[in-house]
C-alpha cells in the first residue's frame, strides 16, 4: 500500500492537473467548443457546421436565425481560428496562410463590449483571456482601448501560431459608413444586421485581398432591404458569392423543449417566427403566424380520385405565378404540391409550364387583367389552350379563408416550395394595413386557389386502354382440317 507520503504526492498531483485542467478551461475555451462526443457534441450542430465548410466557397455568408441558438458563438469561433490560425482538425472552411487584417462590427459600443468583445476575450481585467481567443495568444501590451464605450478595445492582436502577428479592429455602426472606408479587409464579421451602405461598404473593403464576411444576427428589423437581398442572393444557386443560413431553436441541443415553453410564455405571437426560427420580423402586420414548419409536409402521393386545380396571378415585370392544388374532398384539405413563378417571359413560356402539370386541370384567374391592346390576360391564355376561369373577387375574404384553414389543418404545403415558403414567411401589411404588395404574386394565387379551387376542380380522367381489334375470319381463307 502506498505510504503517508506517497499518497500525498499523489494528491499533490491530481490537484495539480484539475488546476491545469481548469486554467485551459477558462483560458482554452477555443479547445472545448464543438467537441467530438458528448451531448453538445460537434455532429448535433450540424447548421453551424455547414457555416463553416461554405467559407470555402462564398465570399459573404449569413448566419440567421432565432435567440441564443449560438450565431454570435459561431462566428466568434471562426473568427478567433483565422486570428490564430489554430484551425481544428475538421475544419472544412476558409483557411488564411499568412497575416491578416480583420473586423469585428456591432451597433453600439456597450453592445459590441458584451457580444463581440465578451466572446473574443472575455472581460477586461483579470478576466482577459477567458473569450475564445486562448490567453497565451494576446499580445494585451499592444491592445488598445477605444473611445465609444468604456473598456472596448478598438486594435487587438494576436500571435499567430506560425509566428506573425494578426490585427483585429472593432467598430460600431453608430460611426457611421465613413469609418469603414480606406482599409482593405481580409475578414469582417458584422454582429447584429448593418445598415445597407454600412454593409455595401464592407463588401467593397474585401475586394482587393479576396476576404470573407460573415453576418450574424435575429432579424428583428422585419424584412429590410439587406435582408431581403440575403435571403433571395442565399436561395439563388447561380450566385456562388453568397450564402445564406437559419437557425432555429430546434436545430440545437442546448436548447431544451422546456426551455422553448418557457420562450414561448416570455415573447408575443408575432415575435415568435423571428425569435425562434429567425424569420424576419413583421410586428403585428404578419398575415400568417402559423410557421412554415407547421403548415408544410414532404411530398406525399396524391390519389388520382383527388380533384386537382391552379390558380394564376398575371404579370410580366413583376413574375406570373401558379400553384397547383389537390383536394382531399372527403376531409376538406388542400394540398399545395407544385409551384411556378417567372419574370419576364412570354404567355406562351407560361402555357408551356402549365400544361406540364397536366392540360386536363382547369384554374382560376383575375378576369380584370388587361394588356395594352385592351384584351383581357385571361381570353388570351385560353385561346392558347388554357382552361381558366374568373376567381372570386375579395381579398379580405380570401385572407380570412386562408386563415381558417391554416387554424384547421385543412391546408398543407410541400416542403419542396422554396419560392412559396419565401412569400409565405415575409407576407405582411404596411403601417397602413394594407397588403405588402411586393413579392406576393405567389400568395395572390394561393387566395384565389382557395377560394374559386372547389368550384372548378376536376379529377385526372382515367387513361384508354388501348382495345386489339378482333380481325375478322373469312372462312372461304381458312383450312377447317
Amino acid at each position: 500500500m502506498p505510504t503517508s507520503p506517497e499518497l500525498r504526492g499523489l494528491r499533490k498531483k491530481q490537484l495539480e492537473l484539475e488546476q491545469e485542467r481548469l486554467h485551459r478551461l477558462k483560458f482554452s475555451r477555443f479547445d472545448f467548443i464543438f467537441p467530438d462526443k458528448g451531448k453538445f457534441r460537434r455532429e448535433l450542430y450540424a447548421k453551424h457546421m455547414g457555416f463553416f465548410a461554405a467559407g470555402a466557397k462564398y465570399m459573404t455568408r449569413t448566419l440567421s436565425g432565432g435567440n441564443k441558438v449560438g450565431k454570435t458563438e459561431g462566428c466568434a469561433y471562426e473568427f478567433s481560428a483565422h486570428a490564430t490560425g489554430a484551425y481544428p482538425d475538421w475544419w472544412e472552411g476558409k483557411r488564411f496562410s499568412r497575416p491578416i487584417s480583420m473586423l469585428a462590427c456591432g451597433t453600439e459600443g456597450k453592445k459590441a463590449r458584451e457580444s463581440i468583445q465578451l466572446k473574443l476575450l472575455g472581460w477586461p481585467g483579470g478576466d482577459m483571456g477567458t473569450g475564445l481567443i486562448p490567453k497565451d495568444r494576446l499580445l494585451l501590451n499592444k491592445c488598445r482601448l477605444g473611445q465609444s464605450a468604456s473598456n472596448l478595445f478598438e486594435s487587438i492582436f494576436v500571435r499567430n501560431r506560425d509566428g506573425y502577428e494578426n490585427a483585429i479592429n472593432i467598430l460600431t455602426y453608430k460611426a457611421g459608413r465613413e469609418a469603414f472606408e480606406a482599409t482593405d479587409r481580409d475578414i469582417i464579421w458584422e454582429d447584429e444586421e448593418p445598415d445597407e451602405l454600412i454593409h455595401n461598404e464592407n463588401v467593397t473593403r474585401l475586394m482587393v485581398r479576396e476576404g470573407i464576411l460573415m453576418l450574424s444576427y435575429t432579424p428583428l428589423k422585419g424584412l429590410t432591404i439587406l435582408t431581403k437581398e440575403l435571403i433571395k442572393r442565399g436561395n439563388d444557386q447561380d450566385d456562388q458569392e453568397a450564402w445564406y443560413g437559419r437557425i432555429t431553436w430546434d436545430d440545437v441541443p442546448h436548447i431544451t423543449p422546456a426551455m422553448i415553453e418557457r420562450f414561448k410564455k416570455e415573447y408575443k405571437q408575432h415575435e415568435m417566427a423571428a425569435r425562434r426560427y429567425g424569420i424576419p420580423k413583421m410586428g403585428s402586420g404578419a398575415i400568417f403566424t402559423r410557421p412554415w414548419d407547421e403548415v408544410s409536409i414532404p411530398p406525399i402521393r396524391l390519389p388520382d380520385w383527388w380533384p386537382r386545380f391552379y390558380a394564376m396571378d398575371f404579370g410580366y415585370k413583376h413574375p406570373t405565378a401558379c400553384l397547383w392544388f389537390a383536394w382531399d374532398r372527403e376531409n376538406d384539405v388542400m394540398y399545395v404540391y407544385s409551384e411556378h413563378r417567372v419574370a419576364e417571359a412570354k404567355m406562351t413560356e407560361h402555357v408551356i409550364a402549365v400544361q406540364a402539370r397536366g392540360k386536363w386541370v382547369r384554374g382560376a384567374a383575375d378576369h380584370n387583367a388587361s394588356i395594352e391592346d385592351g384584351k383581357l390576360i385571361l381570353d388570351k391564355y385560353n385561346a392558347l389552350g388554357l382552361h381558366l376561369v374568373a376567381a372570386k373577387k375579395g381579398e379580405e375574404f380570401g385572407l380570412l379563408e386562408i386563415r381558417d384553414r391554416l387554424a384547421t389543418d385543412r391546408l398543407k404545403f410541400f416542403t419542396t416550395l422554396t419560392k412559396t415558403q419565401e412569400e409565405y414567411e415575409t407576407y405582411h401589411t404596411d403601417e397602413k394595413g394594407k397588403i405588402y404588395a411586393l413579392d406576393d404574386d405567389l400568395m395572390s394565387a394561393l387566395r384565389m386557389g382557395v377560394t374559386t379551387g372547389p368550384e372548378i376542380a376536376k379529377t385526372r380522367p382515367p387513361k384508354r386502354v388501348a382495345v386489339n381489334r378482333v380481325k375478322p375470319i373469312k372462312f372461304s381463307e381458312r383450312k377447317l382440317y
